[in-house]
């Protein structure tokens, strides 16, 4: 029986296996947003409105690991194209 394949993974300088496609630049942070009462301050809503807003789907957001999450980019983007749509 011979050994099952794995491919290579091209490794950079660090040796990390990350190449410079998947690394995020260093100068731009992850615009990330923990929590449904920290994404309800980003959009101006209680908590208990962000969360049935986020129970029912109606913003970019996903559960992970027990906890909702949203980017910051996406939920600019999601309120702005309903302004734009009018």
């Amino acid at each position: 029986m011979s050994a099952p394949y794995l491919p290579t993974q091209p490794k950079n300088d660090d040796g990390c296996g990350l190449t410079e496609s998947t690394k995020l630049p260093e100068n731009r942070p992850l615009d990330l947003v923990w929590g449904a009462a920290a994404i309800g301050a980003v959009i101006n809503r209680t908590p208990k409105q962000t969360f049935h807003l986020l129970e029912n789907n109606q913003l970019p957001a996903r559960k992970s690991g027990g906890k909702w999450v949203a980017s910051r980019r996406l939920l600019r983007d999601h309120f702005e194209a309903g302004f734009s749509a009018e």
